[in-house]
């Protein structure tokens, strides 16, 4: 989710410029995995869950909202 959620987020922010998207989408999925992971350590939840539950938590309603935006504007 964290390759395709995180460029979605962050093109009204820096463009549709691949070099400049590129570099954006890197650093802003470094910055949302840390979230995720920092978030996680804090919350302490037994068993304990892994960080791709909380980003597919995180990721899956942006992911669908956006899927329903292009699909009502086609």
């Amino acid at each position: 989710f964290v390759g395709l959620v995180v460029p979605h987020l962050l093109r009204p922010l820096v463009g549709h410029r691949p070099g400049r998207l590129l570099l954006a989408s890197g650093l802003g999925g470094a910055v949302l995995l840390l979230l995720a992971d920092i978030g996680l350590r804090l919350v302490r939840v037994q068993p304990e869950l892994k960080l791709g539950v909380v980003t597919a938590v995180i990721g899956a309603p942006f992911l669908f909202s956006l899927i329903w935006r292009l699909r009502r504007s086609a």
